[in-house]
């Protein structure tokens, strides 16, 4: 069931519902590591491992800086992420998110310890890190995992969260268009130079420079009007979460005159796709592998990203069953 529905697509009727298919559709895992007990460095290092082992191509690390005990934004993305956000999933070895270790620095980490797995924020909020040291970090982060990251950035949704980090919810749109003008300077640019309403920097060099070229990948996280059509105009691709065959078909197509708009085309981006499940079944999981059948058939679609989210008791035989479903779709 989708979560992730917006007001837009209920009376949407798309011009197109099936669109070029893609020679492969990488399929990815997404997966939180705490910092806390059972689920600290050597969890981490054994399941980049073991993720890679049994066949997924990415590994996908969600965002939060800091979490609340009670807030009054609205979760987006259903009412199992929500649990999570509200550490109110009862479990036993899985007590609901009261943290995120820092994606980029994660991924550093599971790089070192794999040899084919690529990495990727589902999503940074960019709009809450300082462009010009998040550069850096970024571009570190891609010299370190060698050349493996791909950066997904978003403008979130936790009014609450950007309060704590002092950066204004406000224009958060605006904020982000900027800082990725900044980020592709601070990246591509001999000399660095940026000047907006948000940003600004004098001739500076930033070094080092990403293994990637032209720079990161940059996919643009949300599936509002206003975020597919940032997409389509300044990123390297769409990422979109929670949704069922038939919203996607819409995104798709509204995403697809967008990149017409602009002259592109969908060969030019990628086109991520996140499905929320809780992966507790053998028919949860024939689901999630129907699901990516449906999404392959669609076209357009270059990655798949599956979110299981299994607790820490017996995680590693959940995780070897649920693939045998979901990366041979």
């Amino acid at each position: 069931m989708s979560g992730g529905e917006l007001g837009w697509m209920k009376e949407y009727e798309p011009k197109k519902t099936s669109f070029e298919p893609r020679s492969s559709v990488r399929i990815g895992l997404s997966e939180v590591f705490l910092g806390e007990a059972g689920r600290e460095l050597g969890f981490l290092r054994e399941t980049a491992q073991l993720i890679e082992s049994i066949g997924y191509d990415q590994l996908w690390l969600p965002e939060h800086v800091v979490f609340f005990e009670t807030f009054e934004s609205k979760y987006p993305y259903g009412a199992t992420g929500a649990a999570e956000i509200s550490r109110t999933r009862k479990e036993e070895g899985n007590t609901g998110t009261r943290g995120i270790m820092d994606g980029p620095i994660v991924a550093v980490a599971a790089a070192a310890v794999t040899t084919t797995l690529r990495f990727g924020t589902f999503i940074v909020i960019l709009p809450q890190r300082n462009p010009v040291v998040f550069g850096r970090e970024i571009a570190t982060v891609d010299q370190l995992t060698g050349g493996r990251f791909d950066l997904g950035v978003g403008v979130g949704w936790l009014k609450e969260e950007y309060e704590a980090c002092g950066v204004p919810f406000e224009n958060r749109g605006e904020r982000m268009e900027d800082y990725v003008g900044a980020l592709k300077s601070l990246w591509t640019e001999n000399v660095s130079s940026y000047t907006s309403d948000t940003v600004s920097f004098k001739p500076l060099l930033a070094f080092p420079k990403p293994l990637q070229k032209p720079h990161v990948p940059l996919l643009v996280g949300g599936q509002s009007l206003r975020a597919i059509d940032r997409a389509a105009r300044i990123g390297d691709g769409l990422i979109i979460y929670d949704l069922d065959v038939s919203q996607i078909a819409k995104v798709l197509d509204v995403f697809d005159g967008k990149l017409a708009d602009c002259g592109r085309k969908m060969s030019d981006v990628r086109v991520v796709v996140g499905r929320r499940n809780e992966g507790r079944t053998q028919e949860s999981w024939k689901s999630d592998e129907e699901f990516i059948r449906e999404v392959k058939a669609l076209g357009g679609v270059s990655d798949i990203v599956c979110s299981p989210r299994f607790p820490n008791v017996d995680y590693e035989k959940n995780m070897r069953e649920y693939a045998k479903y979901v990366t041979s779709a």
